[in-house]
């Protein structure tokens, strides 16, 4: 994929481009600006700002300033993307590299599956999808040739960017507590690419579901020193200190001497405090607190958890993982790899 030279404006940015979709921000003025995408010198879409940039704003631009275009087909190497305002001039580009090229053809997950894992609007759904892919290969340095793990694989949203990465030799499993989910993935990638396999995990959750073991004694289907990288996206922050800790001890378990997790989390610690008595806003607002960890909902406490950060380093100190870097996410201010917090750890 070939993108045009731009001119310089500083009014927008694209920060994302593979093969699937293109996004970044725009802006003009007060307000978001709209962009027309344009595909081998003809324009295909004209896309309008409707996502909210925190980062954006926190520039003195308008935070309703991101926009996102999935295209109708998988792009080519070959393909030349332009990004332009009205007038024709061509937004900057922030990106170096793309995700990658060719994207094999999945079917897209049910309406009600994306909206489980984080959100039913398509655009979104792979825009993050994507980054969370970018993250495991640029942050975590996965390979193509890595054994991956996918704890929490819903209905295959990182599945299907790494079905493009992982070579003859790589492998996949993941595993999710929602059968139906997890039959989805089965019929729908499995079937596709065999080196992609799924599992269901039976337990229970007092945000997903009521029946099934419990994750604080839950031992991953796999033997021991199986995987060269391990990720959990929004797992962490569904799970209570002591399914916590079970489950990073079932991650040292299971990953190879040198291997690699990328988790995320909610972290709290005295400079969040600081922020909270200086009256800064964050968009969670973990108002139960319960010593070393705090949660937004007592009648459903995993529907979001905090942990203590010295909780997070004592669960990961007990696992024998180390932490090799803590990036603190946007929920709490603009900055960091994502939006929540994300954590790389090792087993050396």
């Amino acid at each position: 994929m070939q993108r045009s030279g731009q001119t310089s404006r500083f009014e927008g940015w694209v920060a994302v481009c593979d093969s699937i979709y293109v996004a970044g921000w725009a802006a003009a003025g007060s307000q978001g600006a709209p962009v027309r995408i344009k595909l081998n010198g003809r324009e295909i879409a004209e896309v309008k700002p409707t996502v909210e940039r925190p980062d954006v704003a926190a520039t003195g631009r308008p935070a309703l300033s991101g926009f996102v275009h999935v295209f109708e087909k998988p792009l080519a190497e070959t393909d030349d993307l332009e990004v332009v305002f009205s007038d024709g001039t061509e937004l900057d580009w922030a990106c170096r590299r793309f995700a990658c090229g060719k994207v094999a053809t999945f079917p897209q997950p049910p309406t009600e599956f994306m909206g489980k894992v984080g959100d039913a609007d398509p655009n979104k759904f792979h825009m993050v999808g994507a980054h969370v892919f970018r993250m495991i290969r640029d942050k975590a340095g996965a390979r193509p040739t890595d054994r991956i793990l996918d704890i929490g694989s819903g209905c295959g949203r990182v599945a299907v960017y790494l079905s493009n990465y992982l070579n003859g030799l790589g492998r996949y499993d993941g595993f999710d507590i929602d059968l139906a989910m997890v039959e989805w993935c089965k019929e729908n990638i499995t079937a596709r690419d065999q080196k992609f396999q799924f599992h269901h995990a039976k337990l229970t959750n007092t945000y997903y579901t009521e029946a099934g073991a419990d994750a604080a004694t839950y031992k991953f289907p796999f033997s021991d020193s199986t995987f060269d990288m391990v990720f959990a996206a929004s797992v962490f922050t569904h799970l209570v200190p002591n399914s916590a800790q079970q489950y990073a001890n079932e991650i040292a378990r299971v990953l190879k001497p040198g291997g690699r997790a990328l988790l995320s989390f909610y972290v709290k610690n005295d400079e969040f405090r600081r922020e909270r008595a200086q009256g800064q806003k964050h968009s969670l607002d973990f108002q139960y607190d319960h010593g070393d960890y705090s949660i937004v909902d007592e009648k459903h406490p995993e529907l979001a958890i905090a942990f203590e950060e010295a909780l997070l380093r004592s669960i990961f100190d007990k696992a024998r993982l180390k932490i090799d870097t803590l990036s603190y996410g946007a929920w709490r201010k603009p900055g960091g790899w994502s939006f929540q917090d994300w954590v790389l750890v090792s087993k050396s």
